[in-house]
């Protein structure tokens, strides 16, 4: 399971795959691609792989 919590409060839940670019700093998420400055949180499974509060990645 996939959950990508947006900071304009949009959520996403899916089992979509999903990309993230170091290099460029955006998640692909299906078609989508956003900016992860526009991403609060990334969860997969039960573990949370990114957070803007986050001091590491």
């Amino acid at each position: 399971m996939l959950v990508v919590i947006y900071k304009n409060g949009d959520i996403y839940i899916g089992r979509k795959e999903f990309y993230l670019d170091s290099k460029d700093s955006t998640i692909k998420v299906g078609d989508k691609i956003s900016n992860l400055s526009d991403v609060s949180t990334i969860i997969v499974g039960s573990r949370t792989i990114y957070g803007d509060t986050m001091e590491a990645f």
